[in-house]
């Protein structure tokens, strides 16, 4: 089974995303509280979905209730020699956030990297 990298600091992480027991490319995620969970009682069950009981026109999946919180993407990076930064979301992010973000940039083009330069390994983890 293919490891993972993750560090997380306060509420922004970078992780690898792999398939085929290869990472693929590094994303930075900013994590928020997750408005639905725990509150699977005020909505109304429709097979896999759910509907507000206050008659608002919406609905939700059900996996929307099971985590504490959510995320979204910020950025993500290629894994190559000349890693590539692709901002998506950065202007979601508070100052104290980007300084975050940047101390993780710089550990993502490292790590990018050094994955690039051990493919022949089917997995890196660094301690």
């Amino acid at each position: 089974m293919m490891k993972t990298y993750s560090k997380r600091i306060n509420n922004i992480e970078l992780r690898s995303v792999s398939s085929n027991d290869i990472v693929r490319f590094l994303e930075i995620v900013k994590w928020f509280p997750n408005k639905y969970y725990g509150h699977e009682d005020e909505y109304v069950k429709y097979g896999n979905y759910y509907v507000p009981r206050n008659g608002e026109s919406y609905n939700i999946h059900e996996s929307c209730f099971k985590n504490k919180e959510s995320c979204f993407t910020v950025a993500s990076i290629s894994i190559d020699d000349n890693p590539e930064i692709r901002p998506i979301n950065i202007n979601n992010l508070t100052d104290d956030e980007i300084l975050i973000y940047n101390d993780l940039i710089k550990v993502g083009v490292d790590f990018a990297k050094t994955i690039k330069n051990n493919y022949k390994f089917k997995f890196v983890w660094l301690q």
